[in-house]
Protein backbone atom coordinates (compact mmCIF):
# COMPACT_ATOMS: atom_id res chain seq x y z
CA UNK A 1 0.00 0.00 0.00
CA UNK A 2 1.80 2.92 -1.16
CA UNK A 3 1.45 5.94 1.49
CA UNK A 4 1.93 9.71 -0.57
CA UNK A 5 4.72 11.70 0.50
CA UNK A 6 4.41 14.04 3.14
CA UNK A 7 4.15 17.71 2.10
CA UNK A 8 5.13 20.61 4.22
CA UNK A 9 3.76 23.94 3.31
CA UNK A 10 6.90 26.91 4.24
CA UNK A 11 5.45 30.39 4.22
CA UNK A 12 7.89 33.66 4.21
CA UNK A 13 7.58 37.07 2.50
CA UNK A 14 11.37 36.43 1.45
CA UNK A 15 12.67 33.94 -0.57
CA UNK A 16 15.44 34.03 0.87
CA UNK A 17 14.30 32.45 3.91
CA UNK A 18 12.41 29.97 2.15
CA UNK A 19 15.20 28.89 0.72
CA UNK A 20 17.32 28.66 3.95
CA UNK A 21 14.26 26.72 5.25
CA UNK A 22 14.15 24.40 2.87
CA UNK A 23 18.27 23.68 2.70
CA UNK A 24 18.14 22.80 6.09
CA UNK A 25 15.43 19.84 5.35
CA UNK A 26 16.75 18.37 2.54
CA UNK A 27 17.75 15.02 4.08
CA UNK A 28 13.83 14.21 4.74
CA UNK A 29 12.20 12.59 1.94
CA UNK A 30 9.29 15.32 1.80
CA UNK A 31 7.91 17.46 -0.70
CA UNK A 32 7.91 21.52 0.55
CA UNK A 33 5.54 23.67 -1.04
CA UNK A 34 6.56 27.58 -0.90
CA UNK A 35 4.61 30.48 -0.56
CA UNK A 36 5.24 33.91 -0.63
CA UNK A 37 2.21 35.52 1.47
CA UNK A 38 -0.96 34.34 3.37
CA UNK A 39 -3.25 34.55 0.56
CA UNK A 40 -1.11 32.14 -1.47
CA UNK A 41 -0.69 29.79 1.71
CA UNK A 42 -4.16 29.68 1.53
CA UNK A 43 -4.27 28.68 -2.01
CA UNK A 44 -1.87 25.97 -1.55
CA UNK A 45 -3.97 24.60 1.16
CA UNK A 46 -6.82 23.90 -0.83
CA UNK A 47 -4.40 22.23 -3.82
CA UNK A 48 -2.27 20.10 -1.34
CA UNK A 49 -2.67 17.66 2.27
CA UNK A 50 0.35 19.00 4.01
CA UNK A 51 2.03 17.64 7.20
CA UNK A 52 2.96 20.68 8.91
CA UNK A 53 2.84 24.70 7.87
CA UNK A 54 5.94 26.58 8.74
CA UNK A 55 4.48 29.61 9.02
CA UNK A 56 6.61 33.12 9.46
CA UNK A 57 4.79 35.21 11.60
CA UNK A 58 6.03 38.87 10.43
CA UNK A 59 4.35 39.37 6.37
CA UNK A 60 3.11 42.61 4.50
CA UNK A 61 -1.03 41.94 4.06
CA UNK A 62 -1.80 39.28 5.73
CA UNK A 63 0.41 38.23 8.42
CA UNK A 64 1.17 35.05 10.44
CA UNK A 65 -1.19 35.34 13.10
CA UNK A 66 -4.37 36.01 10.67
CA UNK A 67 -3.16 33.39 8.16
CA UNK A 68 -3.32 30.88 10.65
CA UNK A 69 -6.80 32.08 12.10
CA UNK A 70 -7.80 31.58 8.78
CA UNK A 71 -6.05 28.32 8.17
CA UNK A 72 -8.27 26.97 11.48
CA UNK A 73 -11.00 28.11 10.27
CA UNK A 74 -11.00 25.71 6.85
CA UNK A 75 -12.13 21.94 7.18
CA UNK A 76 -9.09 20.78 5.46
CA UNK A 77 -6.73 22.22 7.49
CA UNK A 78 -8.40 22.96 10.74
CA UNK A 79 -6.25 20.17 12.42
CA UNK A 80 -3.05 20.49 10.14
CA UNK A 81 0.01 21.62 13.13
CA UNK A 82 1.17 24.86 12.27
CA UNK A 83 4.57 26.07 13.69
CA UNK A 84 5.67 29.50 13.83
CA UNK A 85 8.63 30.67 12.63
CA UNK A 86 9.54 34.10 14.26
CA UNK A 87 12.59 36.84 15.13
CA UNK A 88 9.93 38.79 16.91
CA UNK A 89 10.27 38.86 20.92
CA UNK A 90 9.69 35.65 23.24
CA UNK A 91 7.41 37.67 25.38
CA UNK A 92 4.22 35.73 26.47
CA UNK A 93 2.16 38.33 24.28
CA UNK A 94 3.43 37.14 21.19
CA UNK A 95 3.48 33.54 22.35
CA UNK A 96 0.00 33.59 23.63
CA UNK A 97 -1.20 35.68 20.45
CA UNK A 98 0.19 32.61 18.62
CA UNK A 99 -1.48 29.81 20.48
CA UNK A 100 -4.78 31.52 20.35
CA UNK A 101 -4.47 31.75 16.37
CA UNK A 102 -3.65 28.00 16.35
CA UNK A 103 -0.23 27.32 16.61
CA UNK A 104 1.68 24.46 17.90
CA UNK A 105 5.14 25.61 18.45
CA UNK A 106 7.79 28.36 17.71
CA UNK A 107 10.81 28.36 16.15
CA UNK A 108 12.77 31.90 16.86
CA UNK A 109 15.18 33.05 14.20
CA UNK A 110 18.29 32.10 13.85
CA UNK A 111 16.48 28.87 13.25
CA UNK A 112 18.90 25.89 15.08
CA UNK A 113 19.08 23.15 12.40
CA UNK A 114 18.98 20.41 14.90
CA UNK A 115 15.62 21.90 16.96
CA UNK A 116 14.27 22.60 13.09
CA UNK A 117 14.48 18.96 12.02
CA UNK A 118 13.98 17.15 15.36
CA UNK A 119 10.38 18.92 15.64
CA UNK A 120 9.35 18.37 11.63
CA UNK A 121 10.58 15.12 12.27
CA UNK A 122 8.03 14.23 15.04
CA UNK A 123 5.12 15.79 12.53
CA UNK A 124 6.51 14.11 9.34
CA UNK A 125 5.90 10.61 11.65
CA UNK A 126 2.84 11.32 12.82
CA UNK A 127 1.02 12.50 9.51
CA UNK A 128 2.53 8.80 8.32
CA UNK A 129 1.06 6.71 10.67
CA UNK A 130 -2.20 8.30 10.19
CA UNK A 131 -2.34 7.97 6.77
CA UNK A 132 -1.27 4.40 7.08
CA UNK A 133 -3.69 3.56 9.63
CA UNK A 134 -6.51 5.22 7.49
CA UNK A 135 -5.80 3.46 4.98
CA UNK A 136 -5.82 0.35 6.65
CA UNK A 137 -9.27 1.46 7.58
CA UNK A 138 -10.58 2.04 3.85
CA UNK A 139 -8.82 -1.30 2.71
CA UNK A 140 -11.04 -3.17 5.82
CA UNK A 141 -14.11 -1.95 4.77
CA UNK A 142 -13.77 -2.40 1.08
CA UNK A 143 -12.88 -5.49 1.98
CA UNK A 144 -16.05 -6.43 3.80
CA UNK A 145 -17.71 -4.71 1.21
CA UNK A 146 -16.43 -6.79 -1.73
CA UNK A 147 -17.03 -10.32 0.48
CA UNK A 148 -20.62 -9.29 0.83
CA UNK A 149 -21.57 -8.92 -3.05
CA UNK A 150 -19.39 -11.93 -3.28
CA UNK A 151 -21.79 -14.24 -0.46
CA UNK A 152 -24.88 -12.94 -2.04
CA UNK A 153 -23.75 -13.25 -5.64
CA UNK A 154 -22.16 -16.90 -5.05
CA UNK A 155 -23.01 -20.90 -4.12
CA UNK A 156 -19.75 -20.91 -2.07
CA UNK A 157 -20.61 -18.02 0.25
CA UNK A 158 -19.08 -19.82 3.52
CA UNK A 159 -15.75 -20.65 1.68
CA UNK A 160 -15.93 -16.70 1.18
CA UNK A 161 -16.21 -15.70 4.77
CA UNK A 162 -13.79 -17.82 5.61
CA UNK A 163 -11.32 -16.06 3.51
CA UNK A 164 -12.24 -12.75 4.53
CA UNK A 165 -11.62 -13.69 8.21
CA UNK A 166 -8.11 -14.63 6.92
CA UNK A 167 -7.52 -11.33 5.26
CA UNK A 168 -9.07 -9.63 8.25
CA UNK A 169 -6.69 -11.64 10.71
CA UNK A 170 -3.90 -10.12 8.88
CA UNK A 171 -4.81 -7.48 8.14
CA UNK A 172 -5.67 -6.45 11.86
CA UNK A 173 -1.57 -7.77 12.68
CA UNK A 174 -0.20 -4.76 10.36
CA UNK A 175 -2.70 -2.89 12.12
CA UNK A 176 -1.58 -3.35 15.63
CA UNK A 177 1.85 -3.09 14.39
CA UNK A 178 1.40 0.27 13.42
CA UNK A 179 -0.19 1.21 16.32
CA UNK A 180 2.77 0.11 18.46
CA UNK A 181 5.14 2.43 16.28
CA UNK A 182 2.52 5.20 17.12
CA UNK A 183 2.70 4.28 21.11
CA UNK A 184 6.87 4.66 20.77
CA UNK A 185 6.33 8.08 19.48
CA UNK A 186 3.49 8.85 22.33
CA UNK A 187 6.46 7.93 24.59
CA UNK A 188 8.55 10.84 23.04
CA UNK A 189 6.61 13.44 24.73
CA UNK A 190 7.25 11.25 28.25
CA UNK A 191 10.05 12.58 30.22
CA UNK A 192 13.06 10.58 29.87
CA UNK A 193 14.26 11.63 33.70
CA UNK A 194 12.66 13.12 36.31
CA UNK A 195 14.34 16.14 37.90
CA UNK A 196 16.26 16.16 41.17
CA UNK A 197 14.76 18.95 44.02
CA UNK A 198 15.84 19.16 47.35
CA UNK A 199 14.51 16.90 50.01
CA UNK A 200 12.05 15.55 47.63
CA UNK A 201 11.76 11.87 46.00
CA UNK A 202 9.56 11.98 42.95
CA UNK A 203 8.85 8.84 41.28
CA UNK A 204 6.50 8.04 38.14
CA UNK A 205 4.70 4.91 36.56
CA UNK A 206 3.76 4.56 32.76
CA UNK A 207 2.61 1.13 31.74
CA UNK A 208 0.69 1.45 28.69
CA UNK A 209 -1.71 -0.73 27.22
CA UNK A 210 -1.36 -2.59 23.88
CA UNK A 211 -3.27 0.39 22.20
CA UNK A 212 -2.23 3.68 22.23
CA UNK A 213 -4.12 6.08 24.98
CA UNK A 214 -4.68 9.25 26.30
CA UNK A 215 -2.65 9.33 29.32
CA UNK A 216 0.33 11.58 29.85
CA UNK A 217 2.72 13.44 32.25
CA UNK A 218 4.89 15.75 32.69
CA UNK A 219 7.70 16.63 35.78
CA UNK A 220 9.67 20.36 35.07
CA UNK A 221 12.58 21.52 37.45
CA UNK A 222 12.00 24.96 37.63
CA UNK A 223 14.86 25.31 39.97
CA UNK A 224 16.94 23.36 42.56
CA UNK A 225 13.70 23.74 45.07
CA UNK A 226 11.05 24.19 42.57
CA UNK A 227 9.24 21.13 41.02
CA UNK A 228 5.99 21.45 38.30
CA UNK A 229 3.90 18.21 38.31
CA UNK A 230 1.78 17.88 35.36
CA UNK A 231 -1.11 14.63 34.81
CA UNK A 232 -3.44 14.14 32.49
CA UNK A 233 -5.92 12.15 30.27
CA UNK A 234 -7.75 13.16 27.37
CA UNK A 235 -11.32 11.64 26.48
CA UNK A 236 -11.39 8.70 24.51
CA UNK A 237 -8.97 5.91 23.07
CA UNK A 238 -7.08 5.18 20.65
CA UNK A 239 -5.62 7.41 17.86
CA UNK A 240 -7.35 10.43 18.27
CA UNK A 241 -7.32 10.01 22.04
CA UNK A 242 -3.05 9.71 21.36
CA UNK A 243 -2.77 12.61 18.92
CA UNK A 244 -4.65 15.21 20.99
CA UNK A 245 -2.80 13.95 23.95
CA UNK A 246 0.66 15.20 21.99
CA UNK A 247 -0.72 18.21 21.06
CA UNK A 248 -1.61 18.49 24.95
CA UNK A 249 1.94 17.66 25.99
CA UNK A 250 3.37 19.98 23.09
CA UNK A 251 1.23 23.42 24.64
CA UNK A 252 1.96 22.57 28.20
CA UNK A 253 5.69 22.34 27.34
CA UNK A 254 5.00 25.86 26.20
CA UNK A 255 3.59 27.14 28.73
CA UNK A 256 5.35 25.55 31.81
CA UNK A 257 8.40 27.35 31.84
CA UNK A 258 7.44 30.97 30.85
CA UNK A 259 5.44 31.49 34.18
CA UNK A 260 5.47 30.38 37.74
CA UNK A 261 1.67 30.43 38.22
CA UNK A 262 -0.28 26.65 37.87
CA UNK A 263 -2.90 29.46 37.37
CA UNK A 264 -1.91 30.56 34.26
CA UNK A 265 -0.42 27.89 32.54
CA UNK A 266 -4.13 25.69 32.80
CA UNK A 267 -5.39 29.34 31.53
CA UNK A 268 -3.25 29.22 28.26
CA UNK A 269 -3.59 25.57 27.84
CA UNK A 270 -7.55 25.93 28.14
CA UNK A 271 -7.59 28.56 25.50
CA UNK A 272 -5.42 26.81 23.00
CA UNK A 273 -7.68 23.98 23.42
CA UNK A 274 -10.30 25.36 22.06
CA UNK A 275 -8.76 25.60 18.54
CA UNK A 276 -7.69 21.63 18.28
CA UNK A 277 -10.31 19.70 20.52
CA UNK A 278 -13.68 18.74 18.68
CA UNK A 279 -16.73 18.90 20.17
CA UNK A 280 -17.41 16.49 22.89
CA UNK A 281 -13.52 16.35 23.46
CA UNK A 282 -11.57 17.52 26.53
CA UNK A 283 -8.54 16.96 28.78
CA UNK A 284 -8.86 16.20 32.28
CA UNK A 285 -5.40 17.61 33.90
CA UNK A 286 -4.00 18.44 37.61
CA UNK A 287 -0.86 20.66 37.64
CA UNK A 288 1.10 22.09 40.89
CA UNK A 289 4.23 23.28 41.66
CA UNK A 290 5.80 22.01 44.84
CA UNK A 291 8.22 24.27 46.76
CA UNK A 292 10.94 21.97 49.03
CA UNK A 293 12.01 25.28 50.94
CA UNK A 294 8.22 26.09 52.28
CA UNK A 295 7.00 22.96 51.77
CA UNK A 296 3.62 24.20 49.83
CA UNK A 297 2.11 22.66 46.78
CA UNK A 298 0.34 25.36 44.59
CA UNK A 299 -2.11 23.59 42.23
CA UNK A 300 -5.60 23.35 40.38
CA UNK A 301 -7.33 20.47 39.07
CA UNK A 302 -9.37 20.40 36.22
CA UNK A 303 -11.94 17.80 36.48
CA UNK A 304 -9.05 15.18 36.92
CA UNK A 305 -9.31 12.46 39.44
CA UNK A 306 -8.29 13.66 42.63
CA UNK A 307 -4.83 13.18 43.77
CA UNK A 308 -4.40 11.93 47.56
CA UNK A 309 -2.15 13.52 50.21
CA UNK A 310 -0.84 11.20 52.81
CA UNK A 311 0.11 12.80 56.06
CA UNK A 312 2.79 10.94 57.83
CA UNK A 313 2.03 11.77 61.48
CA UNK A 314 -1.82 11.33 61.14
CA UNK A 315 -1.96 8.95 58.48
CA UNK A 316 -4.90 10.85 57.00
CA UNK A 317 -5.83 11.34 53.32
CA UNK A 318 -6.55 14.28 52.22
CA UNK A 319 -7.96 14.51 48.32
CA UNK A 320 -7.10 17.30 45.97
CA UNK A 321 -10.20 17.81 44.52
CA UNK A 322 -11.44 18.89 41.00
CA UNK A 323 -11.93 23.08 41.36
CA UNK A 324 -12.75 24.14 37.33
CA UNK A 325 -13.77 21.66 34.56
CA UNK A 326 -11.85 20.20 32.51
CA UNK A 327 -9.57 21.83 29.98
CA UNK A 328 -10.98 23.17 26.31
CA UNK A 329 -14.46 23.26 27.40
CA UNK A 330 -16.04 26.06 25.38
CA UNK A 331 -17.96 27.30 28.66
CA UNK A 332 -14.76 27.00 30.98
CA UNK A 333 -14.79 30.88 31.78
CA UNK A 334 -10.75 32.68 31.91
CA UNK A 335 -11.63 33.86 35.80
CA UNK A 336 -12.16 30.54 37.43
CA UNK A 337 -8.66 29.55 37.14
CA UNK A 338 -7.80 30.02 41.00
CA UNK A 339 -4.99 28.35 42.31
CA UNK A 340 -4.96 26.44 45.83
CA UNK A 341 -2.30 25.78 48.13
CA UNK A 342 -1.71 22.68 50.53
CA UNK A 343 1.02 22.68 53.30
CA UNK A 344 2.87 19.56 52.97
CA UNK A 345 5.38 18.13 56.36
CA UNK A 346 8.56 15.57 56.46
CA UNK A 347 7.25 12.57 55.58
CA UNK A 348 3.87 13.37 53.76
CA UNK A 349 3.55 11.54 50.37
CA UNK A 350 1.46 13.42 47.27
CA UNK A 351 -0.01 10.26 44.70
CA UNK A 352 -1.61 11.47 41.28
CA UNK A 353 -3.30 8.93 38.80
CA UNK A 354 -5.24 8.47 35.61
CA UNK A 355 -8.47 6.80 36.06
CA UNK A 356 -7.43 3.17 34.94
CA UNK A 357 -6.43 1.83 38.64
CA UNK A 358 -9.79 3.10 39.96
CA UNK A 359 -12.04 2.06 36.82
CA UNK A 360 -11.05 -1.27 37.30
CA UNK A 361 -13.60 -4.48 37.97
CA UNK A 362 -13.97 -7.24 39.67
CA UNK A 363 -16.26 -10.38 38.47
CA UNK A 364 -19.32 -8.43 39.62
CA UNK A 365 -19.06 -5.78 36.72
CA UNK A 366 -18.04 -3.17 40.15
CA UNK A 367 -15.28 -0.99 40.12
CA UNK A 368 -12.39 -0.35 42.28
CA UNK A 369 -13.47 3.28 42.48
CA UNK A 370 -11.46 6.11 45.30
CA UNK A 371 -13.06 4.22 48.22
CA UNK A 372 -11.40 0.73 47.11
CA UNK A 373 -7.87 2.75 45.81
CA UNK A 374 -8.01 5.00 49.62
CA UNK A 375 -8.54 1.58 51.37
CA UNK A 376 -5.23 0.02 49.82
CA UNK A 377 -3.21 3.39 50.34
CA UNK A 378 -4.43 3.03 54.35
CA UNK A 379 -3.12 -0.23 54.61
CA UNK A 380 0.57 0.52 52.56
CA UNK A 381 0.74 4.30 53.09
CA UNK A 382 4.44 3.19 55.06
CA UNK A 383 5.86 2.10 52.00
CA UNK A 384 8.19 3.83 49.77
CA UNK A 385 6.81 5.40 46.39
CA UNK A 386 8.17 3.07 44.43
CA UNK A 387 7.20 -0.02 46.43
CA UNK A 388 3.37 1.48 46.80
CA UNK A 389 3.42 2.07 42.76
CA UNK A 390 4.23 -1.42 41.91
CA UNK A 391 1.85 -3.25 44.55
CA UNK A 392 -1.28 -0.71 43.75
CA UNK A 393 -0.77 -2.28 40.02
CA UNK A 394 -0.64 -5.37 41.06
CA UNK A 395 -3.69 -5.36 43.40
CA UNK A 396 -5.57 -3.82 40.58
CA UNK A 397 -4.73 -6.95 38.34
CA UNK A 398 -5.61 -9.25 41.03
CA UNK A 399 -9.37 -7.21 41.93
CA UNK A 400 -9.83 -7.40 38.28
CA UNK A 401 -8.52 -11.01 37.11
CA UNK A 402 -6.78 -9.90 34.62
CA UNK A 403 -3.72 -10.13 33.22
CA UNK A 404 -3.41 -6.79 32.28
CA UNK A 405 -5.10 -3.35 32.39
CA UNK A 406 -7.57 -2.08 29.48
CA UNK A 407 -5.92 1.40 30.07
CA UNK A 408 -2.66 2.93 30.37
CA UNK A 409 -1.93 2.48 33.77
CA UNK A 410 -0.45 6.44 34.34
CA UNK A 411 1.04 7.35 38.16
CA UNK A 412 3.13 10.05 39.39
CA UNK A 413 4.53 10.49 42.85
CA UNK A 414 6.23 13.03 45.58
CA UNK A 415 7.12 12.13 48.72
CA UNK A 416 9.24 14.98 51.29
Amino acid sequence: MDIPIPKILMVDDRTENLLALESLLDEFDIEIIKATSGPEALKQSYRHDFALILLDVQMPGMDGYETATMLRAIEKTRYVPIIFVTAISHTEEHLFKGYESGAVDYLFKPIASEVLKSKVKVFIHLDQQNKKLLAQTVLLKEKNRQLQQERDMRADAEEQVRKALSIIEEQQKIFLEELRDAKDIQNFFLPAELPLIDKVTIASRYISAELIGGDLFDVTGLSPTKAGLMIADVTGHGIPAALLSSIVSYIFKHNVRNTASPGTVLRNISRSLRNYLPKNKFATLFYGIFDSETRVLTYLNAGHPPPIVIRNQSHKLVTLEATITPLGMPFTDSSDFDELKIQLYPGDKLLMYTDAIIDVMDENAISLGMAGLKQFIKEHSQLNLEVMMDNLYQYGLRYSRQEKYEDDFTMLALEL
